[in-house]
């Protein structure tokens, strides 16, 4: 890992840097290679200022000290993945994650898995003790994703708009203090 890096990830032919509006063209290159995401959520493209408009926005009465997007890149700089997060919402010691994306070329190889992890290992460090998210009733590869992860629904919020499409919203929570045991620690009866 680069001196660079924010959080470390078990692999080290990868890095990750804080992403600032001076990367959303390169973020962008990722936004188009996850188009099916978008057409999915979204029911279109991602406008060719998704990228841009993602680094700078924020819900109400959050501030943008606040607002953290992680960038994942090979050792060219080809940005792989993102995390989009927001300190301290909905409420404090939360973590928002409100989007992560992987080049579907890198996809099914763990690298989505690797890169939450230190996500969550440094949210931790940051003294927060659990990570909420919001999932598209649409996105039922996502929703395992997450409960793979060890997030849990906390509720279901019906009928919000995204873009052409309607969705109900299924927020996860995870409690960071809820580690799962490793796999030699646990026994089969």
């Amino acid at each position: 890992m680069g001196a660079d890096s924010v959080f470390e990830l078990a692999r080290d032919d990868l890095r990750v840097t804080r992403l600032g509006t001076d990367d959303a063209e390169r973020l962008q290159r990722l936004y188009a290679a996850c188009a099916e995401f978008t057409m999915l959520v979204d029911g279109e493209p991602p406008t060719s200022h998704a990228a841009a408009d993602d680094l700078t926005a924020l819900p109400p009465g959050c501030r943008p000290e606040d607002k953290y997007v992680f960038g994942l890149a090979d050792a060219s700089g080809r940005i792989l993945g993102m995390i989009e997060s927001i300190r301290g919402y909905p409420e404090p010691g939360t973590w928002w994650l409100g989007l992560l994306l992987i080049d579907p070329e890198r996809r099914r190889d763990g690298l989505g898995s690797a890169f939450y992890s230190g996500f969550e290992g440094w949210v931790q460090d940051q003294g927060h003790d659990r990570i909420s998210l919001g999932v598209v009733d649409a996105n039922t590869g996502g929703l395992g994703f997450w409960r793979r992860q060890g997030f849990t629904l906390t509720r279901t919020v019906p009928a919000q708009t995204f873009g052409r499409l309607v969705h109900d919203v299924h927020v996860l929570t995870r409690m960071l203090d809820e580690r799962p045991l490793a796999p030699e620690a646990t026994t089969q009866e």
